[in-house]
């Protein structure tokens, strides 16, 4: 689950609806987003994800995940790879890119009242699902109708609703499939994804990844500066995309494969990206409005182009226990209205 600015945790479980490629700020938490592909297979898509407020890292370094892109319905969603069930004997919490105290999505069940109470003090979920002869359901406390199973084969986390998106877990916790996606895992590193018509492997020279592989000869190689930051990718396509980070490891510059690039800039205390300069030249500075309470805040957003403001939002965040909901008011200069498609983020 992300966290508030002012310090409270959001509770809510969203879809992760596959946003476009590219960057974005998350407004509610100030936090830079960025996604790239690597590569393509007939089952998804490879990307990697960068989120600014997160202490989580991986084989990319700090702030980084890996994730697939698979088909679901009209669209894709998001599906991260590095993920884990945390198992007790009556609760699973699913990990997604790290821990609930590294600011990352984590999603708690715990056994519906009537299984419960069949539940012996002998029992650990596997064995009470054995002993009735058929799959546990697990409910979300936050009230969402997000289910969890079990069985004594393992675990299953289906947020979507469609067997093509079902994330499998063994009881060790690891992730082992995804839909009709295999998924071996070594630790917290992926090794290998195979799937309906393709196939990838990856390859890490100690704690880092260092190339992706397919069945079908395309790779994705991975390069590193002195400092062990991401430098350089150059994906399946031959196209290369160029990283820098600051003193604090946040993500500060990114580059296209056509030269153009955002450079970003953040507020070090608080840890919220303040001012993103866009590929276009354009300048869009985003602040927290002081004098709001836990509950109740409200963040602004300024587009400028050539030194005329184009575009403004602000929105306001209401809190009711773990319920959230927001208002949003744009203001745009004219009538050119396409100039808020900057604060979705497109590429």
């Amino acid at each position: 689950m992300r966290k508030r600015i002012a310090l409270a945790a959001i509770l809510t479980i969203m879809p992760s609806v596959a946003f476009p490629l590219g960057l974005r700020v998350d407004m509610q938490n100030l936090n830079l987003e960025f996604e790239f592909a690597s590569m393509k297979l007939p089952w998804g898509t490879l990307v990697h994800q960068y989120l600014s407020r997160t202490t989580y890292k991986n084989s990319l370094g700090a702030g980084w995940c890996n994730a697939i892109h698979v088909p679901y319905g009209d669209s894709d969603v998001h599906i991260p790879i590095e993920t884990k069930a945390v198992v007790t004997s009556s609760t699973v919490t699913i990990e997604e890119c790290g821990t609930d105290a590294q600011i990352a999505d984590t999603y708690f069940f715990q056994l519906e009242f009537e299984d419960a109470k069949e539940q012996k003090a002998t029992d650990d979920l596997k064995a009470l699902s054995a002993r009735l002869g058929r799959p546990l359901k697990l409910q979300s406390t936050t009230g969402n109708r997000i289910t969890l199973t079990v069985n004594p084969e393992g675990i299953v986390f289906n947020r979507f609703h469609g067997d093509e998106t079902a994330m499998h877990y063994d009881w060790e916790g690891q992730l082992t499939q995804v839909g009709a996606i295999k998924v071996e895992t070594q630790g917290n590193k992926v090794k290998s994804l195979a799937g309906p018509g393709g196939s990838v492997r990856f390859t890490y020279n100690g704690d880092k990844l260092t190339s992706i592989k397919s069945d079908k000869k395309y790779v994705a190689n991975f390069i590193y500066a002195d400092d062990g930051s991401l430098s350089k990718i150059d994906n399946a396509w031959a196209k290369t995309y160029a990283f820098e980070f600051n003193e604090q490891r946040n993500l500060q510059m990114v580059r296209w494969p056509d030269e153009s690039q955002v450079t970003a800039f953040y507020d070090d205390a608080k840890d919220t990206v303040t001012t993103i300069m866009d590929r276009d030249g354009c300048t869009e500075a985003y602040s927290y409005i002081s004098g709001q309470d836990n509950d109740n805040y409200k963040v602004q957003a300024v587009r400028t182009c050539n030194g005329e403001q184009m575009a403004e939002r602000t929105v306001t965040y209401h809190f009711n226990g773990d319920d959230v909901s927001s208002d949003v008011n744009d203001v745009t200069p004219g009538k050119d209205k396409s100039q808020l498609k900057a604060f979705y983020g497109n590429p």
